[in-house]
């Protein structure tokens, strides 16, 4: 029995979630993340589909953009963008989402601004994950630790985070797992994928917490079916070893291989490893050899 990351749906399949099609084989390193799939449709026909609204034509679209924007045409970007950025094109989120952000060929609109980047970000879009991490940690508070403080307490989770990683680290104060623990439970609880890992090591190590395995897990769950990589590799390990819950070497692979794909060292060496025994897949020396390469390079 294993949870799809895709649809949540509890299944025995093999390796094809049969409600929406997500496979447990396919090599997500160019479809990083498991999105909301309504239909039954292949994942590697959803892939193929995804891949052919990388448009050439999006150059075209910005130069338009950069011209009608000049002329104070408030609708630029949502003419051009919005059609591509809707069919799931990430760099056109991207694109979009700065034009909210600046107010250039766009409203001004902070929320709509965040809700490109988040959306672009989730495929993997390098830009959009640095423009959303900016403006978060602008809304944190950004350096300033009593301002990091104030956000926190007003119920920022990406403030609680960071200042609990403060705690976990002694960054600039004491060090103080407790502290730590309770900030990541409460950005946790709001969704938080960092968060919620971070929380799951404090559940593993016994810090801040009392140790519990069980928990540890859920909330490795629940960050790696957001797409954490570091989640998804602790999760791995757990299924692996049996850690919190039942051995399951098959669904351990899925996750480390989802790591890998997003450029997780630890992750790419622990599939080289799987490959190269035969645990959870057949045995294929020449993936383990490859993984291994790609760990190599990895620096």
């Amino acid at each position: 029995m294993w949870k799809c990351p895709v649809c949540d749906q509890e299944n025995n399949a093999t390796t094809v979630c049969p409600a929406c099609g997500y496979d447990r084989t396919c090599d997500y390193e160019q479809y990083p993340t498991a999105f909301a799939v309504t239909t039954a449709t292949p994942t590697r026909t959803l892939r193929r589909a995804w891949q052919e609204k990388q448009s050439p034509a999006l150059a075209d679209l910005i130069a338009d953009w950069f011209v009608e924007s000049r002329k104070d045409g408030e609708d630029a970007a949502e003419r051009c963008f919005r059609r591509l950025a809707e069919g799931g094109d990430p760099a056109a989120q991207w694109w979009l989402g700065v034009s909210y952000q600046y107010g250039v060929g766009a409203p001004k609109d902070r929320e709509n601004a965040l809700r490109w980047f988040r959306q672009a970000a989730r495929q993997g879009n390098a830009r959009a994950q640095e423009s959303l991490r900016a403006m978060e940690d602008s809304a944190a508070g950004g350096k300033d630790p009593e301002k990091l403080q104030v956000a926190a307490e007003q119920g920022s989770a990406q403030a609680q985070y960071r200042l609990g990683c403060r705690y976990w680290n002694g960054d600039g104060v004491e060090r103080d797992a407790r502290q730590a623990a309770d900030w990541f439970d409460r950005a946790a609880r709001q969704g938080l994928a960092p968060a919620q890992r971070m929380l799951g090591r404090c559940y593993e190590q016994g810090r801040g917490v009392e140790r519990d395995a069980r928990q540890a897990v859920a909330w490795y769950r629940w960050a790696a079916t957001q797409g954490d990589p570091e989640a998804q590799y602790a999760l791995g390990v757990c299924l692996d070893k049996g850690l919190g819950t039942e051995e399951n070497a098959a669904e351990a692979f899925a996750w480390y291989k989802n790591a890998a794909a997003q450029g997780l060292k630890k992750a790419q060496l622990a599939l080289a490893d799987c490959y190269e025994k035969g645990r959870g897949v057949p045995k294929s020396p020449s993936q383990a050899r490859y993984w291994r390469a790609k760990a190599k390079s990895n620096n």
